[in-house]
C-alpha cells in the first residue's frame, strides 16, 4: 500500500437547505462540512453549537450528530473512507473537541473542497492522490485556524502580568518562547502583543529592567564588583554589560558609579 492508498472519498454532497431538522444520526465515516452561508445548530451528544457561515466542523463515529435549520442555508459535505480518514478524525475528536473552526471569510477551505469534489468525479490515479494531498491541506488549515482562534481569545492581561513579575524580579531567568507555550499562544503572537502593550519586545524589556537593576546595584552595593554586577544581570562579558550600559544611562559602569560616589560625598 502506497502512501496515497489510505483514503478516499466515499460521498460529496452539495445542499441548499431552507428550515430543516435532520434526524439523529451516528455517521459511519468520517465527514468534513463547509457551512458556505446561512447558520445551522450542530447538535453533539445533546449538546447545542449555534453556527454562522462560514464555518468548516466535521463528524465522525461514535457520536450523535443532529442538524436544526431556521432559515436557508448553503453546506457542503465531504465523506471519507479508509485509515487515513480515521485517523484523521481520531486526532480532531482529541485535539479540537468542539468540532468546528470559524473561518472569517476565508475562502481556502472552500476552494479546496471545490477541487476535491471535481476530482472525486474522475477515478484515476492522479484524482486519488490529489484529494489526499488536499485533505491533509485542510486537516492542517483546521489546526492553524484553532491556534489563531485560540490566540485572539488569549487573555488580554498576559503581557502585563509578564511584564510586572520582570520588574518585580529583572535578575531571574525568563523563557518567553516557555511562557508563551503554556498560555497556548505562539511566541510572534505573544512578542506582538507585549511589544503593542509596552512599547518594545519581552527581550528588549527584560534587559532594560535589568540595566536599571544595575543601576541600583552600582550606587548601593559598592562591595560589589563591575564584573558580579554584570553576572548578576545576566551578561556573560562584562564588556558587553559596559557597553549596554553606556547605551541605556550615558555612562560607563565604573563612571556612573564613581559620579554617584562623587555627589554622596
Amino acid at each position: 500500500m502506497s502512501y496515497f492508498d489510505d483514503l478516499y472519498i466515499v460521498e460529496t454532497t452539495y445542499h441548499i437547505f431552507g428550515p430543516h431538522i435532520s434526524r439523529p444520526i451516528d455517521p459511519p465515516y468520517f465527514t468534513f462540512c463547509l457551512l458556505h452561508s446561512g447558520s445551522l445548530q450542530f447538535i453533539v451528544d445533546g449538546v447545542r453549537n449555534e453556527l454562522k457561515g462560514p464555518v468548516l466542523f466535521w463528524a465522525g463515529s461514535g457520536h450523535l450528530y443532529q442538524f436544526t435549520t431556521p432559515r436557508k442555508r448553503e453546506t457542503i459535505w465531504l465523506v471519507y473512507g479508509g485509515k487515513r480518514a480515521d485517523r484523521i478524525w481520531k486526532n480532531l475528536e482529541k485535539d479540537i473537541p468542539s468540532g468546528f473552526v470559524a473561518l472569517h471569510e476565508d475562502l481556502t477551505p472552500l476552494r479546496i473542497f471545490r477541487e476535491i469534489i471535481s476530482l472525486a468525479r474522475n477515478d484515476t490515479s492522479f484524482a486519488r492522490r490529489r484529494i489526499t494531498v488536499l485533505t491533509e491541506d485542510l486537516t492542517g488549515y483546521i489546526y492553524d485556524e484553532s491556534l489563531r482562534s485560540s490566540e485572539r481569545k488569549v487573555c488580554p492581561a498576559l503581557p502585563h502580568s509578564v511584564a510586572n513579575q520582570i520588574q518585580n524580579d529583572p535578575l531571574a531567568q525568563y523563557d518567553f518562547r516557555k511562557i508563551a507555550t503554556e498560555n497556548s499562544v505562539s511566541y510572534d503572537f505573544f512578542r506582538k502583543k507585549f511589544k503593542a502593550f509596552l512599547g518594545m519586545p519581552p527581550k528588549e524589556f527584560l534587559l532594560s529592567c535589568r540595566l536599571k537593576k544595575a543601576m541600583a546595584l552600582l550606587t548601593e552595593t559598592p562591595h560589589y564588583s563591575i564584573k558580579e554586577i554584570a553576572d548578576l544581570c545576566g551578561f556573560k562579558e562584562a564588556s558587553d554589560f559596559s557597553r549596554m550600559f553606556r547605551r541605556k544611562s550615558g555612562f560607563y559602569p565604573r563612571a556612573y558609579r564613581q559620579r554617584f560616589s562623587e555627589k554622596t560625598s
